[in-house]
């Protein structure tokens, strides 16, 4: 499910989760894009931690997860 902006929402707040899905999907791109052990591990760490991010504050704009999939 897709999460859409609308303009009654605080842009901060806006500003936080694009930033927060910007951050995951350049976390995938340099995982997939990595070659070395080393790297791809920290890429795997960095998607974890920035989807982690992403969710937060989704759930946390929808009222602590109300209607959200973990």
């Amino acid at each position: 499910e897709v999460y859409m902006f609308n303009q009654t929402d605080s842009y901060y707040e806006n500003l936080s989760i694009k930033n927060a899905l910007d951050e995951w999907q350049a976390a995938r791109t340099r995982f997939n894009t990595a070659t070395d052990p080393k790297m791809i591990e920290l890429a795997i760490y960095q998607m974890q931690s920035a989807q982690k991010r992403f969710v937060y504050l989704l759930k946390e704009k929808a009222g602590e997860g109300k209607g959200l999939a973990p």
